[in-house]
């Protein structure tokens, strides 16, 4: 399964992917580390924070989504 014919660029698609993970996975454990210090000292009120502002985050990244494929 490809989608191009050409073996240069199939090579620039697979790199662009995984530099697109890193950078996500990078700007996700930020946020998380952000979030994390908000918590402040108790690691309940800290995982509170995480999950809640990770659960934020996606939602908008859906509601983004659904608005620009226009469903």
């Amino acid at each position: 399964m490809s989608s191009t014919h050409d073996p240069a660029e199939g090579g620039k698609a697979a790199a662009a992917i995984t530099t697109a993970q890193l950078i996500a996975f990078s700007v996700t454990s930020a946020l998380a580390g952000t979030l994390m210090a908000a918590g402040g000292d108790v690691a309940v009120d800290a995982a509170r924070y995480v999950v809640l502002g990770v659960a934020l985050l996606t939602l908008l990244g859906i509601l983004t989504a659904g608005i620009a494929t226009g469903r």
